[in-house]
């Protein structure tokens, strides 16, 4: 039969509500939190989160809601966070919304619904619905790698400018001239800076970027890929490129 609280409290010769108290993050004395800490161990105990969170409305639970799976960049991440937060008790719930605005705002609400205690949003959709239905619901909300416009939320960000600069200041200091660039949606904040920063490199070393050679992509491999071609097939007829920079 599974440890109960009380069993643990009776192995470290505590009360109850002092093993609850340490259970629910509030302080103790470092010999208490020893103590319970052995007792735990010992008794392989672990807490029912639900029934935790019936009690004091919360579930747990933090989830990061995110464009797409498939890049280092968000792997990374989700990694990160995970490591941080299971320590402290809670799980994560990872939902992506494969580049759509529209299945982003359901999956949103899913979370809403789902009662987690917060969410971690790299947003897609532009118009900031899904924040403003995140905020409604009074969740803590940090946002990553994208502002919205005129939607104030905590936010962690890059500095892309200075990236889209030194990508392209390193390939001109190579000695290339004639320098692509892929990015990402233009809409978008992060593909704003490093797009800017692309040009300003290319103005600083008295390069003209070419309009064709400035393509879009989703930060997808297959985006990536067609955005190359769309690029190769302007200069069919002319000398290869020195470089493509994708950021």
């Amino acid at each position: 039969m599974a440890s109960t609280i009380r069993d643990v409290a009776a192995y470290a010769g505590l009360s109850v509500g002092t093993v609850s108290k340490y259970i629910n993050g509030k302080p103790v004395k470092e010999s208490t939190r020893s103590a319970i800490e052995d007792a735990i161990k010992v008794l392989d105990f672990h807490p029912n989160n639900i029934a935790k969170g019936l009690r004091n409305a919360k579930s747990f639970s933090v989830a990061i809601l995110l464009p797409m799976l498939d890049s280092t960049f968000c792997t990374s991440m989700i990694s990160s966070i995970e490591s941080t937060l299971l320590p402290l008790g809670y799980s994560v719930i990872v939902c992506e919304c494969h580049n759509d605005a529209e299945m982003e705002l359901r999956k949103t609400q899913y979370l809403i619904d789902r009662m987690v205690d917060g969410i971690v949003l790299i947003p897609y959709g532009l118009d900031g619905k899904q924040i403003e239905l995140i905020q409604k619901n009074n969740i803590p909300l940090v946002l990553l790698d994208q502002e919205i416009k005129k939607h104030k939320a905590d936010c962690i960000v890059l500095d892309n400018e200075l990236a889209g600069y030194e990508s392209t200041h390193r390939l001109i200091e190579l000695g290339h001239k004639d320098i692509a660039i892929i990015t990402g949606n233009f809409e978008h904040y992060t593909s704003r800076g490093r797009l800017k920063g692309f040009l300003d490199a290319m103005k600083e070393a008295d390069l003209i970027p070419v309009d064709e050679h400035i393509q879009c992509g989703d930060y997808s491999i297959d985006g990536g890929y067609e955005a190359m071609l769309r690029i190769w097939d302007t200069k069919k007829d002319q000398q290869p490129y020195s470089s493509v920079t994708m950021i």
